[in-house]
C-alpha cells in the first residue's frame, strides 16, 4: 500500500498561528521600509554637511532647511543665555558639562538660538554666575548646522530653570523662559573653529548618534515568524497530526 501524507490541522490554533506569523512579517517589512527611509534621509544629511554654508537669511525663508550649514553674523543677547546638559570625550575621559545657548538677534527683534559650544561642569560651577566664565561676545560670526528641536524622552529630566539648563534641544521652552521671540524653532550649532581653540564655550562638531537597526530588527521580526512556524510544525507532528500514513 501506497504511504500518504498526512494533514490533520487544529483550526483554532491554524487561524492564531497564521495571523501571528503575518503580523511578524509584516513588522519585518515595515522595518524594511523604514531602513530605506532612513538611509535617504542619512544620504540627505551627509551631501548638505557637504555644501558651502549659505547666508542665514536665505535658510530662514527655505522650505527645507533642516541641517544646512549656515553663515551667521549677527548681535547677540548675552543677558538671556542657557544650557543644554551634555559631555563630550577627550582622550579618552568622558567630562560632563554642558553647551551654551546664546540669543542671537535679527534686524526685526526677533531671535535665533545659537549653540556657541560646550563648557565643562568645573569650570561653569567656578563661578557664582556661570556666565562670568562664558565669555559672551557681542557678535556671533562663523559657520552653524541648522539643527531641528528635539522632543524630550520619557526618562528625560525637566528644565532646572534656576540655571537654567535644559536636559534635550528644547528651542521653545527656552525662548518661553528667556522671554524671547524666536524665528524658528531650530538651534544653530556652531561649527568647531581651525585651528581648534582652547578657550571655552568649544564648539563640537555636530553628530546626529541616529540609530540605524532597522535590517536587524527586520531580521529579528522575521526569525520569530519562522521559529514560530518552526513550532507550529513541531506541535502537530508530535500529536500525529502530521506525517505519513
Amino acid at each position: 500500500m501506497r504511504a500518504r501524507t498526512m494533514f490533520r490541522l487544529y483550526p483554532v490554533l491554524t487561524a492564531a498561528a497564521l495571523t501571528a506569523m503575518a503580523v511578524l512579517v509584516a513588522l519585518g517589512t515595515w522595518q524594511i521600509q523604514r531602513r530605506a527611509a532612513k538611509h535617504a534621509f542619512l544620504d540627505k544629511v551627509a551631501a548638505r554637511a557637504a555644501e558651502q554654508p549659505v547666508p542665514l537669511e536665505q535658510v530662514l525663508s527655505s522650505p527645507d532647511p533642516e541641517y544646512r550649514r549656515v553663515q551667521i553674523a549677527m548681535p547677540t543677547d548675552c543677558q538671556r543665555q542657557a544650557l543644554v546638559n551634555g559631555f563630550i570625550v577627550e582622550g579618552g575621559r568622558t567630562i560632563p558639562g554642558a553647551t551654551v545657548i546664546t540669543p542671537g538677534l535679527l534686524p526685526n527683534g526677533d531671535a535665533v538660538l545659537v549653540a556657541r559650544g560646550f563648557v565643562p561642569n568645573a569650570i561653569l560651577k567656578g563661578q557664582s554666575d556661570w556666565r562670568q566664565s562664558t565669555d559672551c561676545p557681542d557678535q556671533l560670526q562663523g559657520i552653524a548646522v541648522w539643527a531641528p528641536p528635539q522632543s524630550a524622552g520619557t526618562f528625560t529630566p525637566p528644565a532646572n530653570l534656576s540655571e537654567p539648563r535644559w536636559y534635550h534641544w528644547d528651542g521653545v521652552g527656552m525662548a518661553r523662559h528667556l522671554g524671547l521671540k524666536l524665528k524658528t524653532a531650530a538651534i544653530l550649532r556652531m561649527e568647531p573653529e581651525s585651528p581648534v581653540r582652547p578657550a571655552w564655550p568649544r564648539p563640537q562638531a555636530y553628530a546626529l548618534n541616529i540609530p540605524n537597526n532597522h535590517l536587524v530588527y527586520a531580521l529579528t521580526w522575521y526569525g520569530l515568524a519562522l521559529t514560530l512556524f518552526g513550532v507550529y510544525i513541531a506541535f502537530h507532528w508530535s500529536r500525529g497530526r502530521i506525517g505519513r500514513t
